[in-house]
Parts: structure tokens; C-alpha cells; sequence
């Protein structure tokens, strides 16, 4: 379960903060057209930078959808390539679901659960069960990788064409 609330309330509160919910997008593609996938996965993944205030330079990890299907895999590799620019094929990219599955739906409640972790702890989980990266992503494998994270961006996907991404920050980098 996650507990939103508003951040001057939770802080009234003395709540501890694990992370802010900086930004959201979601767009519409349509099924089965890796091609549009891809533009719309770019421009989830550009609106969420958009309302976060934030720049491609400023994501530290980012945590994929990973559908296992190399047509879409590839899409949202692009996807991320085009949505962080040069930046693209340098920042971490993680994708826990390939150890546990999708979860019906949940696995992408479960990366947002896997940021909010990583952005606390300082470490970014590997991409389970992968011995060959087909993409121009640093990709973490093999084992977990420590980091500096401030900023993480979650990205999911529905199987209808549904593309969302959410921009999360280590819950000290917000005012008091």
C-alpha cells in the first residue's frame, strides 16, 4: 500500500518522507504498433520531466517497463533514448519485473515500490535473469549497483496501448 499525501501536511506531521511524487503523464498509442508505442512512451516520459520541472540530465535511474517482447522492448529503448537525449544510453536503467513477473497488474505499482527503495537506500536493483543486453542502455545486471539517486522515472505500459510515466525524488530533496 502507498500513502499519498500532501507534502505540507505530512510534514506538519513530522511524517518521514520517503519520496515525492514530482510528476506524472500518461498518454494513448493503441495496441500493437510498436512504432506509435514508441512516440507515445516518449512523450509520457516528456510530459512527467515537464510537470517535475525537471531535465533529462537530472534522472539518475530509471526504471523500465520491460514487456519481454523485443519489438516493444526496443520501442521503449528508443523511447528512452529520444525522451533523455544524450543522456539516454548513460543513465541506469533497471527493470525488477524480469525477476518476479508482471503481477497482473501490479508490477508496475511494485517498481514504483522497487524506486522509492532504491532512491532511500542508495542502490539500484539489477535486471534479473538477463545475460545479453540487446540495447544501447546501461542496463543494470548481474548485481545491485550503488548510486547517488535524487531523481527516479518509472515507466509502465498496459498491453491496450496505455504508456505512463512517474518522476520520483529522494523525499529529502524537497522544501521544508
Amino acid at each position: 500500500m502507498f500513502v499519498l499525501e500532501d507534502e505540507t501536511a505530512a510534514r506538519r506531521r513530522g511524517a518521514r518522507i520517503r519520496a515525492v511524487v514530482a510528476g506524472h503523464a500518461a498518454t494513448f498509442a493503441g495496441t500493437s504498433d510498436w512504432k506509435r508505442s514508441r512516440e507515445s512512451l516518449t512523450r509520457a516520459i516528456q510530459g512527467a520531466l515537464d510537470e517535475a520541472d525537471c531535465r533529462a540530465e537530472d534522472v539518475d535511474v530509471v526504471f523500465a517497463d520491460a514487456l519481454g517482447v523485443p519489438e516493444a522492448d526496443q520501442a521503449e529503448a528508443l523511447a528512452i533514448t529520444d525522451a533523455l537525449r544524450a543522456r539516454g544510453g548513460s543513465v541506469p536503467v533497471t527493470a525488477p519485473k524480469t525477476g518476479f513477473g508482471r503481477a497482473y497488474c501490479a508490477a508496475s505499482s511494485l517498481d514504483v515500490a522497487a524506486a522509492v527503495l532504491a532512491l532511500e537506500h542508495g542502490v539500484i536493483p539489477p535486471t534479473p535473469n538477463i545475460t545479453d543486453v540487446r540495447h544501447d542502455l546501461d542496463l543494470v545486471t548481474g548485481h545491485a549497483r550503488p548510486a547517488d539517486l535524487r531523481t527516479a522515472l518509472v515507466l509502465s505500459r498496459g498491453l491496450m496501448g496505455c504508456h505512463s510515466a512517474l518522476v520520483l525524488r529522494h523525499g529529502s530533496e524537497t522544501h521544508a
